[in-house]
């Protein structure tokens, strides 16, 4: 029997197609749902990788942004319902913030 490339056709008679069963419907798949305990809010998030960054970088710049993430996400209904959560985005806060008075402070 010769062995068929890649390449050759795949050649179906007719018997063989009406004999065919149609593939049963794919089952429906959820998204995977974080725990509670991994689930993690990405405003609050921003917020203190921004105002961490500030503080080597200008905090000008990253300070205001750190303290909007932070208040974005404090003021979201839902996106900071862990304590976790909210202690993420108040510290994003109190970091952007003194990000932003200390570099006003040395220019």
């Amino acid at each position: 029997m010769p062995v068929e490339s890649a390449t050759d056709p795949i050649r179906i008679t007719a018997e063989e197609a009406w004999q065919a069963v149609p593939a049963s419907p794919r089952a429906r798949v959820e998204p995977k749902r974080r725990s509670a305990g991994q689930s993690t809010s990405h405003l609050a998030s921003i917020s203190v990788v921004a105002g961490a960054f500030g503080v080597l970088l200008p905090g000008l710049l990253l300070g205001p942004v750190a303290v909007a993430c932070g208040l974005l996400a404090l003021c979201s209904p839902g996106e900071v319902s862990q304590p976790a959560q909210r202690n993420r985005a108040i510290l994003g806060v109190l970091l952007g913030f003194l990000d932003f008075v200390a570099w006003a402070l040395l220019v």
